[in-house]
């Protein structure tokens, strides 16, 4: 881009004015178009005329006119290659823009597959903590019924081993009881026989059961177990 020189320049937003390029861009100093020119120095010297109602006309200098046009070239070119400057800055800016929409669609993605993934990860959580807690419970419930079962053995065990002691205690004692064979010679019982219902009366057996020693079926002639009612 061709650099203008600083100085006062036609301004271009109001042709009866000049505007002041600081060689890089426009001032907010202005000032009107024939004040400038007038204080401009000149390589001619002014000149009057003298006439009817005393009126006075100036030219403008040649270097004016001449600095004036080739400013104005030279802006022109300046605004041509900003110009295209600025259409290269906004396609560029266009690009940008759009890759910024797109980014911004992909972190919208990625942020709700994100939110997805940690909404998935919060519920497989929480169902494991609910399973968790019921084995909790499964195992407590189990371990309290191991302990009530384990009580009821030691219970029985220990009524076993008290009724076992008992039977010992009265084996031992009948066991005691029992005379000894060894200085007794065994001696075989006289069987009892009652000749008659008067024999049985006499030796005060009667009435005679079935099974009492005496009885027999001549005693009981009914036959109902029981002789010599």
């Amino acid at each position: 881009m061709t650099s203008i020189p600083a100085g006062w320049y036609p301004n271009p937003e109001n042709d009866l004015e000049v505007r002041y390029w600081d060689g890089l861009q426009w001032t907010t100093h202005v000032q009107n178009a024939v004040a400038e020119k007038s204080d401009a120095p000149s390589s001619r010297p002014r000149k009057r005329r003298t006439g009817r109602g005393n009126t006075q006309k100036r030219r403008a200098p040649i270097w004016v006119v001449a600095t004036t046009g080739a400013a104005a070239l030279l802006l022109g070119v300046g605004i041509g290659a900003g110009s295209d400057a600025d259409a290269a800055n906004r396609s560029t800016i266009s690009d940008l823009e759009q890759q910024l929409t797109l980014s911004q669609e992909e972190n919208t993605t990625a942020a709700t597959a994100l939110d997805d993934a940690v909404k998935s990860h919060d519920e497989q959580a929480a169902a494991l903590t609910e399973e968790r807690d019921d084995l909790s419970d499964e195992i407590e419930t189990l371990t309290k019924s191991v302990e009530d079962l384990t009580a009821k053995v030691a219970e029985a065990e220990a009524k076993t081993s008290s009724e076992k002691q008992r039977a010992d205690a009265a084996e031992a004692q009948a066991a005691a009881a029992v005379p000894s064979t060894e200085s007794e010679p065994a001696t075989s019982p006289t069987p009892t026989y009652f000749q008659n219902c008067s024999a049985a009366r006499a030796a005060g057996a009667a009435p005679v059961y079935a099974g009492d020693p005496g009885y027999g079926p001549h005693l009981d002639r009914d036959g109902d177990g029981v002789g010599c009612e």
